[in-house]
């Protein structure tokens, strides 16, 4: 019998997987909230560490000097911006290899599935890091008596936390709860004050592009309490090792042949951004 060891050629798999990810990592719905790089080094003695994690933005604007004065140079690094390595990863049977080779070419398919997997993954992780505590950049409407839903003047309020540093707003991230309670806004003449999508993208509130995600749950207060997020382009970082590591074995109790196909990455969202003295994120709670 042909076992999936035999039908499987790792190293032609990940140069599947690598072509596929090639400008095909869409995180966050492609808005370039989260920016994006495959270059991290590392790998499983880094799991569980923090690693220093570069900007991937903008340097910042030109300067203006003197003559005889020199430049500044922009730092690319700092310090103080770590972020910690997990290690991210799938696997899968030979049932599995067997639909991929049903649907064409195996290892198109599963190159095609594992990127989308790889895309829910990181917008779990910079959904979670983006919702952590931000007391200088929250505005908390909630009212557990009178309950306050997400609104337009929530939103201005919300953006006048970067003061003259609301450039570059890329995406705002709401709980699909609150999607329901903004579409039925309106304005004085019956319209809707969402946007329809263009083009296949995002609709817009307040014109920001609005992306919806039940990965920003409600808390266990009474009313439910929902974060809505606000990002900057580049907001949050993507690190990952773009070489993928693709293991094949035996799965002696289950009887069954196994692929696991993983990448070492770190997604961190910056304290402040480059060349600014905010970050890139807005949080907004309410009811």
């Amino acid at each position: 019998m042909t076992k999936l060891i035999d039908l499987v050629v790792p190293e032609v798999l990940v140069e599947a997987v690598e072509a596929t990810f090639a400008g095909g990592v869409n995180a966050l719905w492609g808005t370039g909230a989260v920016a994006v790089n495959n270059t991290f080094p590392g790998g499983i003695n880094e799991v569980g560490t923090e690693v220093t994690v570069p900007y991937f933005g903008s340097i910042g604007e030109w300067e203006t000097i003197s003559d005889g004065s020199a430049f500044t140079p922009q730092k690319i690094t700092q310090d103080d911006e770590k972020g910690t390595v997990v290690k991210i990863g799938k696997a899968f049977s030979s049932t599995d290899w067997a639909r991929f080779a049903g649907a064409g070419d195996p290892y198109v398919e599963a190159s095609k599935q594992l990127l989308g997997g790889f895309n829910a993954a990181v917008d779990r992780l910079a959904i979670s890091g983006g919702v952590a505590s931000l007391p200088a950049m929250l505005t908390d409407i909630y009212n557990a008596t009178t309950p306050r839903t997400l609104d337009y003047d929530a939103v201005v309020d919300a953006r006048a936390k970067w003061g003259d540093e609301t450039d570059d707003i890329a995406l705002m991230v709401s709980h699909s709860k609150v999607e329901s309670d903004v579409l039925k806004l309106k304005d004085a003449m019956g319209r809707p004050l969402v946007t329809d999508a263009a083009n296949g993208g995002l609709s817009k509130f307040a014109g920001i592009p609005w992306g919806k995600s039940d990965r920003v749950s409600a808390s266990s207060a009474t009313p439910p309490k929902y974060t809505t997020i606000i990002a900057k382009k580049n907001a949050i970082a993507l690190w990952y090792n773009g070489k993928p590591v693709v293991e094949v074995g035996r799965d002696i109790l289950g009887t069954s042949d196994i692929v696991v196909v993983s990448t070492y990455a770190v997604v961190h969202r910056y304290k402040r951004m480059p060349g600014k003295t905010k970050p890139g994120i807005a949080l907004l709670t309410h009811n």
